[in-house]
């Protein structure tokens, strides 16, 4: 079977490549305005086939007025030229392979103010551009159904990826922050914004790497880029409100219900939203997570949650200020399987773990930012966020551990209540200075920190030791208080020391104080006293100075930035409590930080871009403990006071290119890193216990190496739009494991080293193919991943998964529409009793009605067939581990959905198909492919 599959996948590789490598003829040109005889620039081409005038290929003139298009195969097409202030022309042209050129001389444009509308209504529809360093995506050509969500259009985005725990990656790069025309939408919580914002508001998905506000102001780049998601709002729903509500009523008591109201125009927005339902769509990211909190985390089981929030941003002629408040409430019903192989030196354990988990949780988070620039000279930025959590936790669990021949070692039965809150609260002032010389600045920077956290558990354990035939139980109860306070200041310069050179500097200091305290009370025997042998109390200081020195050029097509940091650091330990009473620790390192940064842009849509960055990092104080961890007799978990420093080197090579003229797109990402002196564990096993006494210790051979490809192109005369994206990483780890007999081996056992080599290769193809009143999209991926234990060859693991699914959108008479989407997913190599193959099958029928279509009613049904899983692998240094969770099942629902705009004016269609009042769903305005009133035609978007 696995190698049927993968011939299917050559194959259907090379039809797309025949496909898209077809003999084909040149098309030439020059255009001029007819009066002035002058050519024009930048005017738009544009091949339409006939007879249906779809979008076969397009381009734009040089500065010369010269033009050519490439790769036309034989066929009647139209050639389209139109320009701002000028009459569209159109040229009829036949294309035979006889000819390979086709010349069609000076085309001239005749002046016409009036057509300016009508070249709007016309625009381009290419899926992807890229320019520079920010991949655009334009929405209408990635249509979803009425009445879908940010989400649903992200999720057909190429290069996009949306995990099972909601976290969004566009080209392997994480996305933390969604703007909206540029201004923070919810912050840094990019799941309001995908699971609240309604797709058909958006134009155009723009994705790049945002500067730091410090590399904003002074012009020089540093390390501290994010990855965001940009939307561009359409022109039609601005400046007046429009937002919708849903209520929904299904089987097994599945509910949904949320509004969204929305006000945005060119200087600010302004959004309120609240949203309730118990079909895992929470709609918002967890904040202060501590070890309690993450009992049935996100993505995994059943959760009924709420949010309600509002978030605001205004420009005025010297202000900016903008910030959001947002309160979340979570429920989670959580049912979890999992099977783990650990290696053991020459053998193997193995580990059955069942849990059954319950948590409540609430968060509250609010952020602000505030910009304040009272000349041109002098900027201040001020930016004050809280944040606020608490968590209620159950969970049973039952574990077995059985050793190589597979006879049962221990069983553990396991009963835990968690309750606990957090509190964080952070304020950054920054200002910002630019001197008259040119390229002169100096900046400063103060930050104040505090997070607080307190916790309360009671825990049950009943283990069976079955090779010494023993029982021992615990009852305890554990209350934990943490407080961390945090002080940093920076100053940094800038000096231009040529037309293209800068020199920087930066100098700083951080100083932390910590206090952590863990008290452990055996209800058994004294539950008015602490244990003080499980229980700690832990003082720490740290302070760490900072001196940075760099050099940036720039040039028109080059630009490079070489520096390197030095980072003294002192960190203070103090122990009053616990098996390490009494014991001070004091560390003092130098760490090392250089870094280099290269981009060469061969053209406005073409780069290549290195980076590398050095990074020296002390490890954990924790970790100088002599004992970390004793609470659990089988998992003991013990320090080491003389780990050293570990050194990290992360390189970075980044190519991208796109192609106007054939509207193909192409990115390449390659990276390595490797860790010298890594922190790692060296793991001694009791056979006849199945415990685990875990050790700190420093290790070299650590390294990973990991590239992505992503490209786009059009087949069969623009009408199949292709992406495909590749991934690969390799990864070695090295750890430590032994097997000893008894407590006494424990202590003089050498143990082994332990590499696993982790090999994961995935390639995913999507094809979408759209008509007026049809589109489909088709999507197949086949992910390879392998395991490899140098010591122990028995236990290496491949496992093999394959996906193939699709989805359609077709639009009826009378305002119908049917959506549906299968997925089928097939598993290869997992332990047996997980991967079995399922086939996920949804489907809804949709009617608009009442004015401008406003009001949807549907009916969808989910997991038709009731077959959907939720199983993930791990794997890590010394364990490969197999993971399934409950998940919903099957349902229908029943929605009604009602929007809202006060904007008056219709507004184009958007990517949810058939249009509306402001591209908001229904039909409102054109239909994609319709006539405009001009009577010139668009093109469809393939």
């Amino acid at each position: 079977m696995r190698r049927v599959l993968t011939t299917i996948w050559v194959l259907l590789h090379m039809f797309l490549c025949v496909a898209q490598g077809q003999s084909s003829v040149t098309i030439t040109g020059k255009v001029m305005d007819s009066e002035t005889k002058e050519p024009l620039e930048y005017t738009t081409i544009q091949l339409l086939q006939l007879p249906d005038s779809s979008l076969a290929t397009g381009s734009t003139s040089n500065l010369d007025g010269s033009f050519e298009l490439k790769n036309v195969k034989a066929g009647n097409f139209i050639v389209r030229v139109s320009f701002v202030g000028y009459v569209t022309l159109d040229r009829k042209v036949k294309v035979t392979e006889e000819k390979p050129n086709v010349d069609l001389g000076v085309l001239r444009l005749k002046p016409d103010s009036e057509v300016l509308s009508a070249v709007t209504v016309t625009g381009k529809v290419t899926p992807v551009v890229m320019k520079e360093d920010t991949i655009e995506f334009n929405s209408s050509a990635f249509r979803v159904a009425d009445g879908a969500m940010l989400e649903d259009l992200v999720k057909k985005l190429p290069g996009a990826e949306i995990s099972p725990e909601g976290k969004l990656t566009v080209n392997g790069k994480e996305i933390k922050k969604i703007l909206v025309d540029g201004k923070e939408f919810f912050s840094n919580d990019p799941k309001v914004s995908l699971k609240n914002l309604p797709a058909n508001m958006v134009d155009k998905v723009k994705t790049y790497n945002k500067k730091s506000d410090n590399a904003t102001m002074t012009g020089v780049d540093d390390d501290d880029d994010e990855a965001v998601l940009d939307l561009s709002v359409k022109k039609g729903m601005k400046n007046g409100w429009f937002g919708n509500v849903l209520g929904g009523l299904g089987t097994k008591e599945r509910y949904e219900a949320g509004g969204i109201m929305n006000r945005f125009s060119d200087d600010s927005n302004f959004s309120v939203l609240a949203t309730a339902n118990n079909t895992n769509n929470s709609g918002f990211s967890e904040f202060g997570d501590t070890d309690f909190g993450r009992l049935g985390a996100a993505g995994s089981g059943i959760t009924s949650s709420q949010l309600y929030g509002s978030t605001f941003a205004k420009n005025y002629k010297k202000t900016e200020f903008g910030g959001n408040v947002q309160f979340g409430h979570s429920d989670n019903d959580s049912r979890v399987k999992s099977s783990t192989e650990t290696f053991l030196g020459k053998e193997s354990s193995y580990r059955n773990d069942t849990t059954i988990s319950e948590r409540k949780r609430n968060d509250l988070s609010t952020n602000f930012r505030l910009k304040w620039t009272p000349d041109s000279s002098n900027t201040f930025l001020i930016l004050p966020n809280l944040t606020y959590s608490k968590t209620d936790a159950f969970s049973d669990g039952l574990s077995e551990t059985r050793n190589g021949e597979r006879d049962l070692v221990n069983r553990k039965r396991s009963s835990t209540i968690n309750e606990g809150d957090n509190l964080g609260f952070n304020t950054s002032l920054r200002y910002y200075h630019k001197f008259k010389k040119k390229g002169r600045s100096l900046s400063s920077l103060i930050r104040i920190e505090y997070t607080g956290n307190e916790s309360e558990s009671q825990s049950n354990w009943q283990t069976n030791l079955f090779m010494e035939d023993s029982l021992f139980a615990t009852n305890r109860e554990t209350d934990r208080e943490g407080k961390r306070f945090t002080g940093t200041g920076e100053i940094s310069y800038t000096e231009p020391v040529s037309k293209r050179h800068s020199l920087f500097a930066k100098f700083g200091v951080q100083e932390r104080l910590a206090r952590n305290d863990a008290y452990v009370y055996d209800l058994n025997l004294d539950p008015s006293n602490y244990v003080d042998s499980l229980s700690s109390e832990v003082k720490n200081n740290y302070i760490r100075y900072t001196a940075e020195v760099g050099l940036q050029g720039k040039y028109d097509k080059a630009t490079y930035n070489f520096g390197a940091a030095i980072h003294p650091q002192t960190t203070t330990s103090e122990t009053n409590v616990g098996p390490n009473a009494g014991k001070k620790l004091s560390q003092n390192v130098v760490n090392f930080s250089p870094s280099i940064r290269f981009r060469y842009k061969f053209s406005k849509k073409s780069s290549i871009s290195f980076n590398y960055r050095g990074q020296s990092s002390a490890p954990n104080i924790e970790y100088l403990q002599n004992i970390i961890s004793q609470e659990d007799p089988l998992n003991i978990q013990y320090g080491d006071p003389d780990l050293k420093p570990s050194f990290t080197n992360n390189l970075r090579l980044r190519f991208n290119d796109y192609n106007a003229e054939k509207q193909t797109s192409f990115m390449a990402n390659l990276g390595y890193s490797n860790t010298l002196n890594s922190v790692t564990n060296r793991m001694i096993y009791n056979e006849k216990t199945g415990g685990r006494e875990t050790y700190k210790v420093n290790v070299d051979g650590n390294w990973n190496a990991n590239a992505l490809v992503t490209a786009t192109f059009p087949i069969l005369y623009r009408k199949i739009n292709v992406s495909n994206s590749c991934n690969g990483n390799y990864s070695e780890r090295v750890s430590y494991a032994s097997v000893a007999g008894n407590k006494e081996d424990q202590k003089t056992y050498t143990s082994q080293e332990c590499t696993t080599q982790s090999l994961s290769l995935s390639d995913k193809l999507m094809l979408n193919y759209r008509l007026e009143s049809f589109d489909l999209s088709a999507n197949a991926s086949v992910a390879y991943q392998s395991a490899y234990n140098r010591i122990q060859k028995n236990s290496n693991r491949e496992t093999y998964n394959y996906s193939f699914g699709g989805n359609a959108n077709i639009y009826l008479p009378w305002n119908f529409s049917i959506s549906t989407d299968a997925n089928y997913d097939l598993y290869s190599g997992y332990t047996d009793g997980y991967g079995d193959p399922t086939f996920i099958w949804n489907a809804q029928i949709s009617k608009n009605f009442l004015k401008n279509n406003a009001a949807t009613v549907r009916v969808k049904v989910y997991d038709i067939l009731q077959q959907q899983t939720n199983l993930t692998r791990s794997v890590s240094n010394t364990e490969i581990s197999d993971t399934e969770y409950n998940t919903l099942g099957s349902y229908i629902m029943f929605h009604f959905v009602y929007r809202i705009n006060t904007l008056g004016k219709k507004a184009g269609s958007g990517s949810s198909g058939r249009g509306g009042p402001n591209g908001y769903g229904g039909a409102g305005g054109p239909r994609e492919g319709a006539m405009p009133p001009s009577g010139d035609r668009p093109p469809r978007p393939f």
